[in-house]
């Protein structure tokens, strides 16, 4: 390399001159610099260059007193593309025009250039380097362009229909979620769970319209059932959760940038991007603990709303989260829908028929809006014949359908019931062949044929799922339409000979626990049919300690007992129906006489009168209790006739008439509760055997008339001749 310093400058020259001349010297004029670089250009003869002698400015290639002569502009080896020859290094002499011209330029730069790694202003990617000379280099990327402000999230859909009811549920999510009474506050977490279809997901929309103004940094929101749809198995376990946490990082600050694609950096990203914002974040059927406890922002005043068809407890404990039960609409509310929907005209145009149709529906909001679609779209349909209609409940569901689709009850209850085990699902599939909708433990694990424990485990799980509502008392209630929805499965899911085979079942278990009542009330009167070796077999819940009262479990099952009473009559089940109204009778000998037991004694007259009723030699056609088919002629079931339970040969008591100078048992009529003319004659009879004279009360007709029968049975009884 030819090149000297002088005066602490250096003398450019050769492949430093080709250098400079790539890259491109900058100066405070560009106009200025040009010419400088021209001089300085070191080249090839065949690329047009000229050396330093073409100036004539000191010694150079191919000029006057250059140490290596022909190599000039001119010469073989310039013409011939060849590099020149370096110049020898010389101590003295007068500087070449293009070192001096190189210091002009360092010194302009000092006095105007910038700080070194600063960039000129309008001259892109000029920095400073050694000496006070900058480059231009060309830049490696764009530079990066200013982003947008980003919009406020506002992502929960809005409510278009009218909303009038739940007030009460909203009123605790104000004071809940609402406005902090102190400021800032911790990040609270409320849970709606409730039956499908009884109107969480619009609650939550409301509840979020009201409050849009208290979250300023945006509302985010969350359909799990959508996601649920879209996860496959490939995705592995929490899948939802991870789609869930990218939808809302794409909706806050920052995006998609630096995404990760685990489920746990996701979530500390999302903490991380939440740290300074206030958010509301409503996430809507949520099945599982999981998928809330990933999506708590960590913003203070922030908020979780959440609903479910679950009862989330860990959540409860872990979270601090409160649940808020959603339940059916009573009467006044299901008015109120059916007026918004339909007009307050229409309802007050019949009154009864809207309840009637609140009443079928089971206040379930999914299905009054059925209703009033229906109303409201057929021309001449009134409620009186819409409340007809559903008044079959074989019939029901179909008839919560709109243009022939799908029931849209069995429509938000079907997604609940795939997701239940097999175990719980039968037990969802059997129960809704009960003929009643409250029942107990036992009376499940009767239907599905397994133990007691195994039927609380799945009714764990029902409930669970909000299929099944848990009562105070230890019950279970089913919900109508649910229950229905549930027989629906078991038509389609279930063997066609289970339904007769549950209802023997369960008949059965009433018998037992209704004949242990009937003996614990009235151990000595008189019974027909032949219980003994069935009750020995079975455990007396009465007797043991603890047990309930037999007179309040009598009263407290009595829809029950009426209502397997008319599914055994049904399902020719005769024998057990007469021996079960037989035992139920007792209830005639308790004041007062409890509504419904019309039905007993007509249940009871007919499986006597067509299933083998008893006789008095025999004691009945049929020995099981679940016999079918009329085997033999009966007599008439006690329960059909109080005043004469039958006319039979042989036997003691009610089974055959009196011989001669035997009194007959007047008394059976006063011991069925029943009250009985009195004869005038014995009226004033005081000394005379039999029943005594009335009390004023019950010859006049007031107070309770059968108080007094029952009152003066033991006087009857020791005047009876021995």
């Amino acid at each position: 390399m030819c090149g000297s310093r002088v005066g602490g400058s250096r003398r450019v020259g050769g492949d430093d001159a080709r250098r400079i001349d790539r890259v491109g010297v900058v100066g405070a004029g560009q106009d200025r610099t040009r010419p400088v670089l021209r001089a300085t250009r070191f080249g090839r003869a065949g690329r047009g260059g000229t050396g330093v002698g073409a100036t004539g400015a000191g010694p150079g290639p191919g000029g006057r007193g250059h140490p290596c002569p022909g190599t000039g502009a001119g010469t073989p080896a310039a013409a011939a593309g060849g590099d020149l020859p370096r110049r020898p290094r010389r101590r003295g002499g007068t500087r070449p025009t293009a070192v001096r011209a190189g210091a002009r330029l360092v010194a302009h730069l000092r006095q105007h250039g910038q700080r070194r790694g600063e960039p000129r202003p309008g001259l892109p990617g000029v920095r400073t380097s050694t000496g006070g000379i900058t480059f231009q280099r060309p830049s490696r990327r764009p530079a990066p362009r200013p982003r947008a402000a980003r919009s406020r999230p506002d992502q929960v859909p809005l409510v278009t229909v009218p909303f009038s009811n739940r007030r009460a549920e909203l009123a605790a999510l104000d004071e809940t979620l609402g406005p902090p009474a102190g400021g800032a506050r911790a990040v609270a977490v409320d849970v709606l769970d409730g039956l499908p279809g009884v109107g969480k997901t619009a609650m939550a929309w409301q509840w979020a319209a009201r409050v849009r103004e208290l979250f300023p940094d945006g509302q985010l929101y969350v359909d799990f059932a959508a996601l649920r749809d879209q996860v496959t198995p490939l995705t592995g376990p929490g899948g939802d959760v991870s789609e869930a946490l990218a939808m809302c990082l794409r909706s806050l600050p920052g995006g998609d940038l630096g995404m990760p694609d685990s489920l746990a950096e996701r979530t500390n990203l999302f903490r991380s991007r939440t740290a300074g914002l206030r958010l509301l974040l409503v996430l809507d059927d949520v099945n599982q603990p999981g998928q809330v406890r990933a999506l708590i922002p960590k913003g203070p005043g922030s908020a979780v709303l959440a609903t479910s068809q679950n009862r989330l407890r860990e959540l409860a404990v872990h979270e601090g989260a409160r649940l808020i039960s959603v339940g059916p609409l009573d009467e006044h509310g299901g008015l109120e829908l059916l007026k918004d929907r339909c007009g307050a005209a229409a309802v007050e145009a019949e009154p009864e028929a809207a309840r009637r149709l609140v009443e079928l529906c089971g206040g379930l909001p999914v299905a009054l809006q059925v209703v009033a679609a229906r109303l409201v779209t057929d021309d001449g349909l009134t409620m009186a014949e819409l409340a007809a209609e559903l008044g079959d409940e074989a019939g029901r569901l179909a008839a919560l359908a709109l243009d022939g689709e799908e029931s849209e009850v069995s429509a938000v209850l079907g997604p609940t019931y795939r997701l239940l085990p097999p175990g719980p699902a039968r037990l969802y599939r059997l129960l809704g062949w009960l003929p009643f909708g409250v029942f107990d433990a036992g009376v499940a694990a009767v239907a599905a044929g397994i133990d007691t424990g195994g039927a609380k485990r799945h009714l764990r799980v029902l409930v669970r799922a909000s299929l099944v509502e848990a009562m105070s008392d230890g019950r279970y209630r089913m919900h109508d339409l649910v229950r229905l929805h549930a027989r629906e499965r078991a038509a389609e899911e279930e063997p066609a000979t289970e339904q007769a085979a549950l209802a023997e079942r369960v008949g059965g278990h009433y018998l037992v626990l209704t004949a242990f009542a009937d003996r614990a009330l009235r151990k000595e009167r008189l019974r027909i049919a032949p219980l003994a070796d069935l009750l020995r077999e079975a455990a007396d819940p009465f007797a043991a300690p603890g047990g309930p009262p037999p007179l309040e479990w009598l009263d407290t099952e009595r829809p029950a007992v009426l209502a397997v009473l008319r599914t055994a009559v049904r399902h020719e089940l005769y024998t057990l129906a007469w021996r079960l109204a037989e035992a139920f009778t007792v209830l005639f000998l308790v004041p007062p006489l409890p509504r419904g037991l019309a039905g007993v004694a007509g249940a009871g007259h007919r499986g006597g009168r067509c299933g083998g009723g008893p006789r008095a030699d025999a004691g009945g056609a049929g020995r099981g209790h679940g016999g079918r088919g009329p085997a033999a002629q009966p007599a008439v079931a006690p329960a059909a006739r109080p005043r004469r339970a039958g006319a039979g040969g042989g036997g003691t008591g009610a089974g055959r008439r009196p011989r001669r100078g035997e009194r007959p048992p007047r008394a059976a009529g006063l011991r069925a509760g029943i009250p009985r003319p009195v004869p005038r004659h014995r009226r004033s009879a005081r000394g005379r055997r039999g029943v005594p004279a009335l009390p004023r009360t019950q010859r006049t007709g007031r107070g309770d008339p059968r108080s007094g029968p029952r009152d003066l049975l033991p006087r009857a009884r020791a005047r009876r001749p021995r």
